[in-house]
């Protein structure tokens, strides 16, 4: 109802609620009509598709709906009408349908009218709803039996008797018993008799076909829409036999097609689109062109008969109609001239047949014989479509007399006796009151308010005469874990079945509650006083152990509430859910003593379930001491058994070890000997032994692993890669060394290769125990088996480096490690501060002074202080005892890389280069003590190698300027900052040497030390101090030497640069800032001296500051350069100007302004860009395009005009008018002078009024002389339009242009280009009188002489025609209709039809203006019909819109759902990890090589024994509920809402 069907069913809403006015205006009484939509939830409804339900609904359910009520001869109104009871008994009518049997008696058996009390129901059976009505279904005898007593009304149910005492039977409310059923009487004229031949072949109302999957099924006619083009081509078509009629009949016969049947359900929701075309092209046309001209049985065939005058005389239209319940399937009337043959809609795909009699059924018609009564074929039973697998129906006992039913089978279905449901099974549900359970739990509350909780009210009426709430605990019942531990499809299946069906048995038994309450009556004591305060009645839910009942259904009992006493429970078993309630076995009396019975011993069943509970407490308690008791003791016997064991197993190890150490080694001895003999060789030692840990010998994986693995442990372990080859090679290394060999000897004797689990380092680790003197090789086996892993050239330490690793550790094991990296590294960087650090900052060692030392003694501290306290692990040892050697080569290439003024001052400065070691790397220079000293950050060394030139540039540049004086001046950042400007100035110079100028001379001293300077560009926070010296300022003057290129390029400043003999730039110190932020430029012609002053706060100018103009200005050739560039192009000018004006007058440039002070107080360059565009821009702009010289001469008067008066033109700049942005023009004694002033020359000499305007209007006054030239023009034009508009409709009126209107508007008279406007007026009549339009309320008026009325309209109406173009824009269209255009208006008086248009060049035709003046009545006709079709069009579009809406909806509600569903799986599997990961053991601790870490640092668990470690895991994110929209709702709608929206522009839309 609210997903797929919800359009249709509001469609039907709002057709019952139109019924209910109908109905009650024709009776008068107000009386409701609606609904009963509960069917949409039948199972038998639902196994239908949807698009069968919604054509069920929309084609069958609202039509019988209409007929029923009003539509039918023998509906509810008619019977009412002549009934006065029946319409004094019925407040309500309301149709509803059931899947049960109806079994009627009266008429068609599957309807059935009953009233209950002031309801009348009509109830139709599921499966015959696919029916329309007809009146074989004998609706009025139904209704008439409803008073007449044929048909029984509900009855009244009888008095309940008392129940007598706890043994009393259970009470039952017997209803009156229904009438046997009574034969109804045939309807009169209506005989059963077998089809006719020309009875469509299946008389049977059609159920809807089943559709292919790409077909949709239409839910509107297509008449104005997809069918619109197809059933104008059928008419055509059809018209094609009118010749056949004409040569038979020997009169001109219309025929047609009536296209109402494509509105019919029938047709439009029988199949798609492109099937409804198909028939109606290949089935239709064929069929009724044969009906007219297939010889035989034909209307042709007439003409051979003696009808054939008759037919002549009575006939001058055929139509031909479709409908449904065509009597005989073909039918023909004779309706005025016109003669109406019908067909069943049956019919409508079947070729015509001789059977069908049209011929006879014609001339009957002709002679006024009525046709035979309707013969009325028996419907044959249709199958329904599909129908439910066995369902199981809940009996409902209501409180009136169940029909009697006609066969045993009817009674039996009826009584529909309740089985236990079957479960379904699975994982266990959980709870879903939001999710899964949502739609379950909704159904089942809404069954329970609408089933049971109305018969409950009015049994407790009946039976007690006062009403009883009921309510159901469903929250207790979603939450209780029995309940959640059910699947999610039982627990919907149980909600929606079992739990409503046994609600709804007991609540609706007059044998339950209404029969205790009734038992209260006799039993009195406090079985009357606990019933007479009840208000409410509860059905809870409880677990087993709660439920006491001992009678009747034993899962279910009584309760009395004694803390609220106006509340009573009915309380089930949650575990008996699915089991049956069977009312007439409840034993109400007795489960209702047993209920005072409890209540009364509340306290003592309590205690006693306590107790109970404690001893079963006490008891499991004692079975799990037991259990542990002996669960201790089997342990404690395992544990001694397993001792035992371990201590048997590690004597008989013992024993075996000493045999199995000898197999191992042996192999091994040999090689062994031979690294003994070459360390005693290197150490000078008379003793040395190497060996192996027992541990080794020992190992499990050498007695238990395969014999490949023994075999390649000892072979790696006598190969070249073995540990005790590199480590033979690292003490011969140390044995070099004086120190080392000295420190070995004395203290190591012995070394012997320990195995040990894991290793922190990736090569093995050496330790040296000072009091055994034993050196201990720490090595994995992993390291033994497969040396691979860490001394291949893939891994971070290379062949040669492991030596080197292994010699820094045993040094540092012999404590001299700082003085053996000293001895070496002094020999290697003593060499390079010789060769390489000296000659790159002076260039030759030989003959420097200069003294460069490391002072190695600055190390031993730090180094040993690091060493202390942790900070530097062994393995960088290696990397510290080589870093100074490339310390020292980046240093040199810093050197190499300094600035070439700081290495000037350190040549000059620096007598000795020191280097020393400390925590914080650093640069200094003392001028004072000559020292240039480097200090290195030690724990950094290795990481600062590769940064150390850039490092080492910077920081020496930052010392030389906070420690030293300059060279050329005193601040050494400005003396850089000078040298970098170095490429730019000599750039800039040669650029002047190249144009015959002198160099370009920067004094600095006078200004680099200021103080000023210094203030506004010595930043040292800055990345390059002065850096606007290297940068800007030098750019600045580039651009200074590019404008004197550009003067020396042209003639006069070419000549002018053999004066220039000095370029002199300084800076003014004491000022911040010149006018306009430019330097000041000076000339001494006498000298030949340039000079340019900065000021100190600005040493750029602006981008767009313009050196050639400034230059050309101070050197005095800037208005001769000016005049001989643009001489030609002033030239090219004047001869425009003389083409545009077709004479030859003098045209001058008065340049007088040149004179004056304003201008030449102007700067240079704003003197330029005036002077430049005066001489070709102004005066081309002013005179020389279509709105200047050209548009005064174009017309004939205009030229003779300004030849006869224009005898020159001068153009000048008046100096007075300096701001002025416009100009004058005069014309005195022939000479027409132009003035404007400096701005608006130098903006672009852009004007908003033209010349030409200002000349014909203002000058030479000879606008109205062009005016009436163009109205000359028009009028062979206009003499055209009068022909045409005869020729289409053989009338001739005159037709004129009302001229003065338009050119006295106002605004038309500001009109610039008038000529072309009046010209553009003559098209837009054009387009009034020829437009073809893409409708018909865009054509023009020849264009409508096909409209119905409108020639004779025309010729009698209009005299004359008189156009009027409103430059105003003052036509309103809007009074001819909501669709012609609103740009025109048509006014029809004494015969004058005057069309105003709007001027615009996007009109339309004015057809449909003038048919609205001289032809209404058709037009509006027209318009209504298309008022209907685009209303209709706007409806459907607004369904679509709804249903589109409403689908989008639902689809986001269930991937809310989806979503929901699929983050509560993600989480619950979350959770599981997270659960698993807060219980899972360190990998490390649990699986080491002997089963814990021993004297090893712990891994990633930190020592918690844990696999998370330190780093808990986070509890996973529970899932968001699901975000629902909102089921959208929407009134009823029909194309009336939207007529008021049927204009021109929704017309648009669709057509």
């Amino acid at each position: 109802m609210f997903t797929y069907l919800y359009m249709v069913s509001n469609k039907a809403k709002a057709a019952a609620t139109e019924e209910g006015k109908k109905l009650s205006s024709k009776v008068n009484k107000t009386i409701a009509v609606e609904v009963n939509w509960k069917f949409a939830d039948n199972s038998a409804f639902k196994a239908f598709s949807q698009d069968d339900q919604k054509k069920y609904v929309s084609d069958f359910l609202q039509p019988n709906l209409i007929a029923m009520v009003t539509g039918a001869p023998d509906s509810v109104a008619s019977i009412m009408s002549s009934n006065a009871g029946l319409a004094a008994a019925v407040d309500k009518v309301v149709l509803q349908y059931s899947s049960d049997a109806q079994n009627d008696v009266v008429g068609a058996s599957f309807v059935k009218c009953a009233l209950n009390g002031k309801q009348l129901d009509i109830t139709v059976e599921i499966s015959s709803m696919n029916k329309f009505m007809a009146a074989d279904w004998g609706f009025g005898s139904k209704l008439q039996g409803l008073v007449n007593g044929s048909a029984s009304a509900t009855p009244a149910p009888a008095a309940t008797p008392k129940v007598a005492g706890a043994a009393a039977p259970p009470v039952k409310l017997a209803g009156a018993a229904a009438p046997a059923p009574v034969k109804a009487a045939p309807v009169s004229g209506v005989v059963k008799m077998a089809p006719a031949a020309a009875t469509p072949s299946a008389s049977a109302p059609r159920l809807i076909p089943a559709q292919k999957p790409a077909e949709k099924i239409n839910s509107a006619s297509g008449k104005a829409t997809f069918l619109y083009m197809t059933l104008s081509k059928a008419q055509a078509a059809i018209k094609t036999v009118e010749q056949a009629l004409i040569s038979s009949f020997g009169k001109t016969l219309v025929v047609e097609l009536d296209t109402k049947f494509v509105d019919l359900p029938d047709f439009y929701g029988y199949t798609s689109q492109d099937n409804q075309k198909t028939i109606i092209t290949d089935k239709v046309v064929p069929s009724l062109k044969a009906v007219v001209t297939d010889g035989q049985d034909s209307i042709t065939s007439i003409a051979a008969s003696s009808s054939k005058s008759l037919f002549a005389s009575k006939v001058s239209k055929i139509v031909f109609k479709y409908a449904v319940g065509v009597p005989a399937g073909v039918s023909a009337a004779v309706n005025g001239t016109n003669l109406e043959i019908s067909f069943d809609l049956e019919l409508i795909e079947q070729p015509k047949s001789v059977s069908w009699g049209i011929a006879a059924r014609v001339i009957d018609a002709l002679n006024g014989v009525a046709p035979a009564a309707a013969a009325v074929v028996e419907p044959p039973l249709v199958k329904p479509i599909s129908s439910p697998t066995a369902s199981v129906t809940s009996s409902f006992v209501a409180p009136t007399a169940a029909p009697v039913s006609s066969t045993p089978a009817a009674a039996s279905a009826a009584a529909g006796a309740r089985v236990k449901r079957a479960k379904i099974g699975g994982a266990a549900g959980g709870k879903g009151k939001f999710t899964f359970l949502y739609t379950s739990l909704e159904n089942a509350k809404k069954k329970v308010n609408t089933d049971v909780v109305p018969v409950f009210t009015q049994l407790c009426q009946q039976s007690l005469g006062r009403s009883l709430a009921f309510e159901v605990d469903w929250e207790g019942l979603i939450n209780d874990d029995a309940f959640c531990r059910e699947s999610q499809a039982d627990q919907k299946a149980m909600l929606t079945t079992s739990i409503v069906d046994n609600i709804r048995a007991v609540m609706t038994s007059p044998n339950v509650i209404p029969a205790l309450f009734k038992a209260a009556d006799d039993e009195g004591g406090a079985f009357t006083e606990h019933l007479s305060q009840v208000k409410r009645i509860r059905w809870v839910f409880e677990p087993k152990d709660l439920i006491l009942s001992k009678h009747g259904v034993k899962f279910a009992e009584f309760n009395i509430c004694d803390k609220s006493p106006s509340d009573f429970e009915v309380r089930v078993n949650i575990g008996n859910l699915d089991d049956v309630i069977d009312p007439d076995n409840f034993e109400v009396v007795q489960k209702m003593y047993e209920a005072i019975d409890i209540s009364s011993r509340r306290d003592e069943i309590e205690a006693e379930r306590m107790r109970a509970a404690e001893e079963d407490r006490a008891r499991r308690a004692e079975e799990a001491r037991l259990m542990a008791e002996e669960a201790q003791r089997r342990s404690d016997a395992d544990r001694r058994k397993k001792a035992e064991e371990e201590e048997k197993r590690a004597r008989l190890e013992a024993e075996k070890g000493k045999e199995e150490r000898a197999a191992v080694v042996a192999p091994l001895r040999p090689q062994i000997a031979a690294y003994e003999k070459r360390v005693m060789a290197a150490v000078g030692l008379s003793a040395f032994t190497m060996d192996i840990d027992d541990f080794f010998v020992h190992d499990k994986r050498l007695r238990f692993k395969e014999i490949n693995y023994k075999e390649t442990l000892l072979k790696n372990m006598a190969g070249e890669k073995s540990v005790f080859h590199f480590l033979t090679l690292a003490i011969e290394a140390v044995a070099k060394i004086p120190l080392g060999k000295a420190a070995f000897a004395q203290k190591i004797t012995r070394v012997i290769l320990r195995c040990i689990p894991t290793c922190p380092s990736p090569y093995p680790d050496v330790n040296l125990h000072d009091d055994t003197k034993i050196l201990y090789m720490d090595c994995t086996f992993s390291h033994l088996f497969d040396p691979a892993k860490w001394t291949a050239p893939t891994v971070a330490f290379r062949e040669s480096e492991i030596v080197e690793i292994f010699k820094a550790e045993i040094l540092h094991d012999l404590g001299c490690e700082i003085e053996a990296g000293q001895w070496e590294a002094s020999l290697r960087s003593q060499q390079v501060l010789e060769s390489a650090v000296i000659p790159a900052l002076r260039g030759d060692a030989s003959k420097s002074k200069m003294q460069c030392v490391v002072q190695w003694d600055s190390l031993a501290p730090i180094y040993n202080t690091a060493r202390t306290e942790g900070w530097l692990p062994i393995r960088l040892l290696l990397a510290h005892f080589v870093v100074p050697e490339s310390i020292l080569q980046k240093i040199t290439e810093g050197c190499e890389g300094l600035n070439l003024v700081v290495k000037k001052i350190i040549m000059r400065d620096v007598k000795s280069f020191v280097i020393r070691f400390g925590t914080i790397s650093a640069v200094d220079i003392d001028p004072t003590k000559g020292i240039l000293e480097v200090t290195l950050n030690f724990m950094k060394l290795s990481l600062e190698v590769p940064q150390m030139r850039p490092w080492f540039i910077a920081q020496a540049h930052l010392a030389a300027i906070a420690k030293c004086t300059g060279i050329i001046v005193k601040t050494v950042a400005a003396e850089m900052a000078i040298q970098n400007a170095e490429p730019q100035l000599n750039q800039a110079n040669e650029i002047l040497k190249a144009n015959g100028f002198p160099v370009v001379t920067v004094s600095w001293a006078e200004f680099a030390d200021s103080t000023e300077f210094a203030s506004s560009y010595s930043d040292l926070g800055a990345k390059v101090p002065y850096s606007i010296i290297s940068g800007a300022f030098a750019g600045t003057l580039s651009t200074m030497a590019n404008g004197f290129m550009l003067v020396a390029k042209t003639q006069l400043g070419k000549d002018f640069a053999k004066r220039v003999k000095t370029i002199r730039v300084t800076v003014d110190p004491k000022t911040a800032q010149y006018p306009r932020q430019r330097p000041l430029i000076s000339w001494n012609d006498s000298t030949g001296e340039f000079t340019a002053k900065f000021a100190v706060g600005r040493l750029t100018v602006p981008e767009e500051y313009a050196w050639r103009p400034q230059l050309e200005k101070i050197f005095g050739i800037l208005l001769d350069t000016i005049r001989m560039e643009l001489a030609s192009k002033k030239t090219a000018v004047i001869n425009e100007m003389i083409k545009d004006f077709g004479k030859t007058i003098p045209i001058t440039f008065d340049e007088a302004f040149t004179k004056s002070t304003q201008y030449n107080a102007m700067d240079p360059e704003d003197m330029d860009r005036i002077m430049r565009p005066f001489l070709t821009k102004l005066p081309a702009s002013l005179f020389h395009s279509k709105e200047g010289l050209w548009k005064v001469v174009q017309l004939t008067p205009g030229q003779q005009a300004a030849h006869a008066q224009i005898t020159s033109v001068r153009v000048t700049i008046d100096p007075a008018r300096a701001d002025s942005n416009s100009f004058t023009l005069t014309l005195n004694n022939g000479e027409l002078l132009a003035t404007c002033g400096f701005q608006f020359a130098s903006d672009g000499c852009t004007t908003v009024e033209p010349v030409g305007y200002k000349i014909i209007n203002d000058i030479l006054k000879i606008r109205s002389q062009l005016e009436q030239f163009v109205v000359n023009e028009s009028v062979s034009a206009i003499q055209q339009l009068q022909k045409d508009i005869q020729s289409a409709f053989g009338v001739s009126v005159p037709v004129t242009m009302d001229w003065k209107n338009l050119i006295e508007n106002t605004k038309f008279a500001r009109e610039h280009d008038f000529v072309t406007k009046m010209r553009d007026v003559v098209s837009m009549l054009q387009t009034l009188v020829h437009k073809k339009g893409s409708n018909r309320w865009n054509n023009g008026l020849t264009l409508m002489g096909s409209a119905d009325g409108f020639t004779s309209g025309f010729k009698s109406a209009v005299k004359s025609i008189v156009f009027r173009v409103d430059y105003s824009r003052g036509a309103d269209g809007s009074k001819h209709g909501r669709f012609p255009d609103r740009e025109t208006q048509a006014d029809l008086k004494d015969g004058v039809l005057m069309i105003t248009a709007n001027f615009s060049d996007k009109l339309h035709g004015c057809g449909a203006h003038v048919e609205h003046v001289v032809a209404r009545d058709s037009a509006r006709r027209y318009e209504e019909d298309w008022i209907e079709k685009v209303a209709d069009q706007l409806q459907d579009a607004e369904e679509r819109r709804r249903a589109s809406e409403i689908e989008n909806t639902i689809r986001h509600n269930e991937s809310e759902q989806r979503r929901y569903e699929s983050d509560t799986q993600r989480y619950q599997r979350d959770v599981a990890d997270y659960q698993k990961k807060l219980t899972q053991k360190c990998s490390g601790c649990t699986n080491g090589y002997w089963g814990v870490h021993k004297n090893i640092k712990h891994g990633t668990c930190g020592g918690t024994g844990m696999a998370y470690g330190k780093n808990k895991p986070r509890y996973p994110t529970e899932p968001s509920p699901p975000r629902r929209s909102p089921m959208p709702t929407f009134p009823a709608i029909t194309s009336i809402n939207f007529k008021a929206q049927a204009n021109r522009e929704t017309l648009q839309q669709f057509n």
